[in-house]
């Protein structure tokens, strides 16, 4: 049913079906900060505030077998880190938090709204996505990729605070691939070994 609308400004798009909407936004034409509204709500919300396009609602969508070919498959499995980075985009300079990584980009949180999809940025990682001690010269490395996605936070439409930027690698440091890998491997594993643990 096509029963979603999209607003921007002054100017209304629609009527959308909900896989519609979600192809929109896979494909970078709508974003999480974009107004939306169907028959029904209220009033216009913004769209990661929307019950249908939270997280858990899109991936359960996406499970379902007659629409699960709506729906992109990474290439690369990404997992969850909280791992500090320095980024900079030749005239700024940010400290930043990565938030999930995978070998062909990451979600990092910064507290900077001036950055826009497109815009290619530097990241220095310098710790240790497993501990919390300084790696060695040698293990250090820099990636440099294009912001694909921006996401306001629940809190930053309230209150000055983090943004949540995703990023597509474009060119790494020659040991960024493998040591990336590594810890993605190292992650799943011990996630398994800790739901295998669980189960017991």
């Amino acid at each position: 049913m096509k029963e979603w609308y999209i607003a921007r400004g002054d100017k209304k798009y629609g009527p959308y079906s909900l896989d519609e909407m979600i192809v929109l936004r896979q494909q970078r034409k709508i974003f999480e900060y974009d107004l939306v509204w169907k028959q029904g709500l209220r009033q216009w919300n913004v769209l990661i505030q929307t019950i249908e396009f939270s997280a858990q609602a899109i991936a359960e969508r996406s499970l379902r077998a007659e629409t699960c070919e709506v729906f992109n498959r990474r290439r690369w499995p990404r997992v969850h880190v909280d791992i500090p980075v320095l980024v900079h985009n030749e005239m700024n300079l940010w400290k930043a938090k990565t938030l999930n990584i995978s070998q062909g980009g990451a979600l990092i949180e910064l507290n900077t709204p001036f950055l826009n999809i497109g815009d290619e940025i530097h990241l220095h990682f310098q710790k240790n996505v497993l501990n919390s001690e300084i790696n060695s010269n040698s293990e250090k490395f820099s990636c440099m990729g294009k912001i694909t996605g921006k996401r306001f936070s629940q809190e930053r439409i309230h209150v000055n605070s983090l943004i949540q930027y995703n990023l597509c690698f474009e060119v790494m440091d020659e040991c960024a691939l493998p040591k990336i890998s590594q810890w993605v491997e190292t992650i799943i594993k011990e996630k398994d070994k800790s739901n295998t643990l669980k189960g017991a």
